[in-house]
């Protein structure tokens, strides 16, 4: 039943995107929604145990920190919604083998080669499972981590809560912002390049189309720190060209620094 309590920052997640971030579209309301839940989720998390909290404090409070901010939104949030883009048969054919292509891709790498830096995440895993918090480092036990666990943290949550083991919640967590990340650099390219073609090219180039220290794009970047900083550098994406170009709310404006805030703990301060 513990794993049931997973859904609900999704859930919560959906409401800021559709009441907080005026997302009308289930093109825009999904990776936007469900990436925004997870990430606040574990923001949540690393205040509370940063603020002295056990870890099963940090466990609960941060979902039902991500609760009360979704309850806020549907009562306070606007019911304005945007246009709703219409897509071509062929553009639907594309997101669908794209979505089995990056799924597929970020499992098989993580089960048929051990991670990035497992050596070094691992041992951050264990500790976090413990509730040894802040966070030291394994080879200079005398440091303390103040970032760079953001994907462990994630896992370790939904490791705590489904009660699986944290090497097989591994590929699971990963695909789940891969797929995101995909939806989240496409739909940037449909809102604000606004046309079909502009969202291929967009999402093909950042997934395929860059290669640096041997990667082939997002595409088979799946170790280490990298998917949940690509899915948060992602959804700033699209919501900071969206504040800075479009007439947006201060509740918008707030909701994007907020997250905008939490990215560089999520992608590497150490």
């Amino acid at each position: 039943m513990n794993a049931l309590v997973l859904i609900l920052p999704c859930l919560a997640g959906l409401v800021i995107a559709r009441r907080l971030f005026g997302l009308g579209s289930w093109l825009y309301l999904l990776p936007v929604g469900l990436t925004t839940g997870s990430l606040l989720t574990a923001m949540s998390a690393n205040l509370i145990l940063r603020a002295g909290g056990t870890f099963p404090q940090a466990m609960h409070g941060s979902v039902m920190t991500v609760m009360v901010l979704g309850a806020l939104c549907w009562f306070f949030g606007s019911k304005k919604t945007e246009e709703r883009p219409e897509l071509s048969p062929w553009t639907y054919l594309y997101l669908v083998l794209m979505t089995g292509l990056v799924y597929f891709t970020s499992v098989s790498i993580l089960f048929l080669n051990p991670d990035d830096d497992f050596w070094l995440h691992a041992p951050m895993q264990a500790q976090l499972l413990k509730g040894n918090f802040p966070i030291r480092n394994p080879v200079f036990p005398d440091l303390y981590y103040g970032g760079h666990y953001a994907r462990d943290l994630c896992m370790v949550m939904f490791s705590w809560f489904s009660g699986v083991n944290i090497y097989a919640v591994q590929a699971p967590v990963t695909a789940f912002f891969q797929v995101n990340a995909f939806w989240l650099v496409f739909v940037a390219g449909l809102r604000y390049g606004r046309s079909q073609q502009a969202a291929v090219l967009t999402s093909l180039f950042v997934f395929m189309g860059v290669n640096a220290a041997g990667r082939g794009g997002w595409l088979d970047t799946v170790g280490n720190n990298n998917p949940i900083a690509q899915v948060h550098t992602a959804l700033l994406l699209f919501l900071f060209i969206r504040v800075l170009f479009d007439e947006v709310s201060w509740g918008q404006v707030i909701g994007t620094g907020v997250l905008f805030a939490g990215l560089s703990w999520s992608y590497e301060t150490n």
